[in-house]
């Protein structure tokens, strides 16, 4: 079996004002050669949290870049006044040099008490990686640990549910190559309990499915846009595509020529 990986060719992260219709990159995440990714605001709105790795090359025409397999990414936070609309100075949560990993995909409980993540070896991509494991860390105190309930093979994408207490995460434990959604009840302690796969009316569902679930997110209510439009969307040709304007950087655009199977 081959194993494919990802890296960040072009990066930026902007934030949308969707009163103004404006986009804007904040000038403390402006600098194009700096790798940032997973952007996710807490709950009061207060903080914008991201991972941020280190500059990756001088030469965009290296791919994969030098010693990508060193390469480890940092948790950080950026203040924003949403009076004033300002930005504050950028801090470092976790480092990267800490832990000795590479931490990506955080996530804030709506109560604002725990932030959910994962760590892995390398990289920005922890799927692909059996190293991957999730971990907690308490908002009040900066204090984090490894989760029980991981297993051997790749934990990633994960989402909270609306009242803290229930989490939904990707695991590919059945094996360690399809991915499956699992959920897990965790207490107010932060105590995570024994993880279930996804509930289906036919209990033999997954012993013939080859398709993977991947990126699950907790909802309240259906979704009032179709599977067939959003496809649409997805697939349309960048001439079908409104631009948005964005002030500040513009990220430099790196190879992309997609994946070619070997001879």
């Amino acid at each position: 079996m081959e194993v494919r990986d990802v890296v960040d060719l072009d990066y930026a992260l902007v934030c949308y004002n969707i009163d103004s219709k404006k986009a804007v990159c904040p000038p403390e995440l402006s600098d194009k050669n700096q790798p940032e990714t997973y952007p996710v605001w807490s709950p009061d709105g207060q903080y914008l949290y991201y991972c941020s790795g280190p500059i990756l090359w001088q030469n965009r025409n290296t791919v994969p870049p030098e010693n990508y397999d060193k390469i480890k990414y940092d948790l950080r936070r950026i203040a924003y006044d949403n009076e004033t609309n300002r930005w504050g100075k950028a801090e470092t949560v976790l480092a990267a040099d800490q832990t000795g990993l590479s931490i990506l995909l955080p996530r804030i409980s709506p109560d604002g008490r725990f932030l959910l993540f994962c760590m892995c070896r390398y990289g920005c991509f922890p799927i692909y990686q059996p190293s991957s494991d999730l971990y907690l860390m308490n908002l009040n105190t900066g204090q984090y640990r490894k989760l029980d309930i991981n297993s051997e093979y790749s934990e990633s994408w994960h989402s909270w549910s609306s009242n803290s207490r229930w989490f939904a995460f990707s695991s590919k434990r059945q094996g360690g190559s399809l991915t499956r959604t699992y959920l897990s009840y965790i207490d107010e302690t932060g105590q995570a309990h024994k993880p279930f796969v996804m509930p289906q009316k036919d209990p033999a569902y997954y012993d013939s499915l080859l398709e993977t679930y991947s990126v699950p997110e907790l909802i309240k209510s259906s979704i009032k846009v179709s599977k067939s439009l959003l496809a649409r969307a997805a697939r349309s040709e960048p001439s079908e595509i409104v631009d948005i304007p964005i002030t500040g950087a513009t990220p430099q655009v790196g190879p992309s020529e997609p994946w070619q199977e070997r001879e």
